[in-house]
């Protein structure tokens, strides 16, 4: 777990949780207590039948016009004002605990071993599921992290080559086959020029697959951009200049080959070693008994 935090960072962050916590929950009972007194001050003025209709809580939404925040009059802070301090509590702590695992996981870089559905369900599950962000639930979370590194790695690539555009994926949704079928792997520019389409599962799959494969790390430049994977760089050197036709353009690696065609398609094949290999570290992970869902 050291590798990725410090527990006593955990400890710190855990405890500046509940400062927070405690300091909001504060404020909503003093905002709850100011718009009672600005209530009874109001019902404190007589009013003749024939004065215009008024009322004193408009003072709040003054106050943040003159902020210089966009506030409209109608409606005013109701759901504050009538539920319990327990729900809104509750309500906000859900949100908070949320807000802090999607945060973790994005900074200590957990995501980078993630599909996009993978980080989709994940916080879907927070949404739906409280998960307390608790000293001892972070460290077990992370110690799993950790240890099935490797796991989440081979299910991200499994993820993102059986949800290709292609039935041809495999002879079963829940392993890895020895050929995929991408769709706009490519795309054309100007309607005449391929070049490679750097939002698809096709680039996901080619990242995946050469962490898994040959343990590339996710890294960045001074800029802080992501630095392609080997292949990744190697595929955008072949399309660099404009291309105006595909002559079915081979890229070979150790592992197998892939051909390009000009519906903009591309074709996956991993040999038969490298397929067996997959397959064999997806056993571990239970994710063969994932087929049903």
């Amino acid at each position: 777990m050291k590798q990725l935090i410090k527990p006593e960072l955990i400890e710190l962050l855990c405890h500046k949780r509940a400062q927070l916590l405690d300091s909001f929950e504060q404020q909503l009972t003093y905002l709850q207590l100011s718009h009672r007194h600005c209530a009874e001050l109001d019902e404190l003025i007589p009013a003749h039948p024939e004065a215009r209709y008024q009322y004193l809580d408009i003072i709040f939404i003054q106050f943040r016009h003159l902020l210089g925040e966009n506030a409209r009059p109608l409606p005013k802070d109701v759901s504050i004002l009538c539920e319990s301090t327990d729900k809104l509590m509750a309500k906000f702590t859900h949100l908070l605990d949320c807000q802090l695992w999607e945060m973790l996981f994005n900074r200590l870089n957990i995501e980078s071993m993630m599909s996009s559905k993978k980080i989709a369900d994940f916080r879907q599950d927070l949404k739906e599921n409280h998960q307390i962000f608790a000293q001892e639930t972070i460290e077990a979370t992370l110690v799993s992290l950790v240890n099935d590194r490797a796991s989440m790695l081979i299910e991200s690539l499994l993820d993102v080559m059986s949800g290709s555009d292609s039935g041809y994926a495999s002879n079963s949704k829940r392993s890895f086959g020895r050929r995929t079928i991408f769709k706009q792997a490519l795309v054309l520019q100007n309607g005449c020029y391929f070049k490679l389409n750097g939002h698809s599962r096709f680039k996901d799959t080619i990242e995946f697959l050469s962490r898994c494969l040959y343990a590339e790390s996710v890294n960045r430049n001074e800029s802080h951009q992501i630095v392609p994977t080997t292949i990744w760089q190697d595929l955008t050197d072949m399309f660099e200049s404009p291309q105006e036709a595909l002559d079915r353009p081979v890229y070979e690696f150790s592992a197998g080959r892939i051909e390009f065609f000009n519906n903009c398609c591309a074709h996956l094949y991993l040999d038969t070693t490298t397929v067996n290999w997959l397959n064999r570290q997806l056993s571990g992970t239970g994710a063969l008994f994932d087929g049903n869902k």
